[in-house]
């Protein structure tokens, strides 16, 4: 989204629609309650496996609903038989964030899913089939519509496994005391076993594995912590998934890499801010430990063209001398004044002198600006729909 913020929606394969009441169901009970994109997701394919048992038996979940004829307890055993099965995932990656897609067909499961994702499906799918029931009923619920949509529920929950496979204290996977204390020694500034030359760099190092051991973060919450989020001897931890500017996207990309590859970051000052993976660039740019080359020489037009003298003086808030424009093809940057009267009469020579033959061709190499301002054509631009008068700026290729 423009703002930042990262979404997930759930579309139907067939049609490439957005199915309506799980995508709403996610927006006012997840994402309105302050959860993140990962319980928006989570909740999503939750609700996808439910949807393709539903399209399997032929099951029209909404208007049983509205019949208030709720699922039977031989559904709902093969609700749960389908909640064991794994199956692969069903994502596209869109400009707008992750999408689940509901497949119409059955899916093809591999091997049986962990207690744990058994678990959790059959909880988000036991509070979406509530939720769906309540808002379906188009009078208020009475009390006998509401302990069976209650108790239906509640059979859902009953037929999680038994512990999520979580927090066993007999199965804790972390460091032992004295691996703790090797890594301490491996990592102490220097330490002749400290695999990293630059002193900076182990400093750094041994600031990261503290703020592991001791505050027990997750990589995640570690990449997120910044200069101004240590105050004394207190560390804010600060959730940024859906700011433009949050570096983690590059990490992500990073990540996936070799090791043998470089990266070459490419970007251009006059043009507007980066946000996102770009910040990183925007960062670095600033740095004079980082090696940087930069191009003075215009390479996309020639100098003769007058093309790179014109921008230079943009780029340097000056008004360019401008050329009338004559019909010479060697020109770079040329003008037509007219007014927005004559503009067609104005324009219609220069499409013969040139290969245009169209006026929407040549619209494509043009810019039409407002003849308010005389002395700043071409600085500030606007809508040629606006303004009694316009300037015709005619740009060769």
């Amino acid at each position: 989204m423009q703002s930042g913020e990262r979404y997930c929606l759930l579309i139907d394969r067939t049609t490439g629609t957005p199915l309506y009441y799980p995508n709403l169901y996610v927006t006012t009970q997840i994402r309105n309650n302050g959860k993140s994109v990962a319980a928006m997701e989570s909740a999503l394919s939750s609700i996808n496996v439910f949807l393709s048992y539903c399209d399997e038996e032929e099951l029209d979940l909404e208007q049983r609903f509205i019949q208030r004829k709720f699922f039977t307890l031989a559904e709902i055993d093969g609700i749960r038989d389908r909640c064991q099965k794994r199956f692969k995932k069903e994502r596209a990656a869109t400009s707008t964030g992750p999408v689940l897609v509901s497949p119409k067909q059955k899916p093809k499961p591999s091997k049986p899913a962990k207690s744990a994702t058994e678990y959790v499906r059959l909880t988000d799918i036991g509070k979406y089939s509530k939720w769906l029931a309540e808002i379906l009923q188009s009078s208020p619920i009475d009390r006998k519509t509401s302990q069976q949509v209650a108790a239906m529920q509640e059979m859902m929950n009953s037929r999680r496994p038994k512990g999520k496979g979580r927090n066993q204290l007999k199965n804790e996977k972390g460091l032992d005391e004295n691996q703790v204390d090797l890594l301490t020694e491996l990592v102490r500034p220097g330490s002749k076993h400290n695999p990293f030359p630059d002193p900076a760099v182990q400093v750094r190092n041994r600031l990261i594995i503290f703020i592991l051991l001791h505050l027990g973060k997750r990589g995640g919450e570690l990449l997120n912590i910044r200069g101004r989020d240590i105050k004394g001897n207190e560390i804010v931890i600060a959730r940024r998934a859906d700011e433009k500017d949050d570096p983690i996207l590059l990490y992500r990309l990073l990540r996936h890499m070799p090791a043998w590859v470089r990266l070459i970051l490419v970007g251009d000052p006059s043009q507007l801010p980066p946000i996102g993976p770009g910040l990183v660039l925007h960062s670095l740019a600033g740095l004079a430990s980082i090696p940087q080359t930069e191009l003075t020489a215009v390479m996309r037009q020639t100098a003769e063209s007058g093309i790179p003298k014109v921008a230079a003086a943009i780029r340097d808030h000056k008004v360019p001398h401008w050329t009338q424009y004559g019909g010479n093809e060697d020109a770079g940057v040329s003008f037509l004044s007219c007014t927005r009267s004559n503009m067609a009469e104005t324009v219609k020579p220069a499409t013969a002198t040139r290969r245009y033959t169209t006026l929407p061709a040549l619209l494509g190499e043009a810019q039409i600006c407002p003849e308010e301002s005389q002395e700043d054509r071409g600085i500030n631009g606007g809508d040629p729909r606006s303004g009694e008068g316009s300037v015709y700026a005619a740009k060769a290729s």
